[in-house]
C-alpha cells in the first residue's frame, strides 16, 4: 500500500513540473583538426603534433527553458602526425570511448553555448616513436573538454564548432597533449 501512496505521489509531482521541462535524447556527428598538440617520450617533447579527429557522440538530457544538462557517451578517432628527428611520425587513435558530459545554456532561440567533458574506458593506440612503434589497448588513461557554440538551424538539429582538448597518458614514459577545433551537427529527438 506504501508503494501504491507513493507511486501516486510522485505521479503527481512529475505532473506538477512545468511542461517545458523535459528529457530529450541527442546524437551528434563531430569532426576536425589538430592544429597544436604535444608529445612527450621520456625526457624529449615534441610540439609538432598534428592531424585529424572523428567522431561521434549522444547524450540523454534533462532539458528546461535556460539549459539543458546531459550525461552521455563520446567515441573518437584521430590520425595524427609529428616529426621525430626530422621524419615524420604516425600517432593513431584508433578507437576511444568514455561517459560525456554537457552543459549547454540557451541563450536565445538560436545561439546555444555550451561545456562539455569526459574520460575515456578505453582507448586503442598505435604509434611510432622513433625507436619502435607500438600498439596499446589503455584504460581510463585520458580525458577532454570542450567549450563551443551552436546554432539551432530547425528545433531538432544544432550546428556547433568547439575547441576541445585532449590529454593522453601511455604509460609512465609516454603522453600526449593536444587542442582540437571540431565541428559537427547534433540531432536532438
Amino acid at each position: 500500500m506504501k508503494k501504491n501512496i507513493f507511486a501516486l505521489f510522485f505521479t503527481l509531482c512529475i505532473t506538477a513540473i512545468p511542461s517545458l521541462t523535459f528529457a530529450i535524447a541527442d546524437i551528434a556527428v563531430i569532426g576536425g583538426y589538430t592544429p597544436y598538440g604535444n608529445i612527450e617520450f621520456y625526457e624529449e617533447r615534441y610540439d609538432s603534433l598534428k592531424g585529424y579527429n572523428y567522431g561521434v557522440m549522444g547524450h540523454l538530457n534533462v532539458d528546461t527553458e535556460v539549459i539543458m544538462f546531459g550525461f552521455g557517451f563520446y567515441f573518437h578517432g584521430e590520425q595524427l602526425h609529428y616529426t621525430f628527428n626530422g621524419d615524420t611520425r604516425n600517432f593513431t587513435v584508433k578507437q576511444s570511448w568514455g561517459p560525456d558530459i554537457i552543459i549547454m545554456i540557451t541563450a536565445s532561440e538560436i545561439i546555444a553555448p555550451y561545456v562539455r567533458a569526459g574520460i575515456a574506458l578505453l582507448s586503442e593506440l598505435k604509434y611510432d616513436y622513433g625507436y619502435d612503434k607500438k600498439e596499446k589497448l589503455r584504460f581510463l588513461n585520458s580525458g577532454w573538454w570542450a567549450i563551443g557554440s551552436g546554432i539551432h538551424i530547425t528545433e531538432q538539429v544544432l550546428v556547433f564548432g568547439e575547441l576541445q582538448r585532449l590529454s593522453m597518458s601511455h604509460d609512465n614514459e609516454h603522453s600526449s597533449k593536444r587542442y582540437t577545433v571540431n565541428a559537427g551537427a547534433m540531432f536532438n529527438f
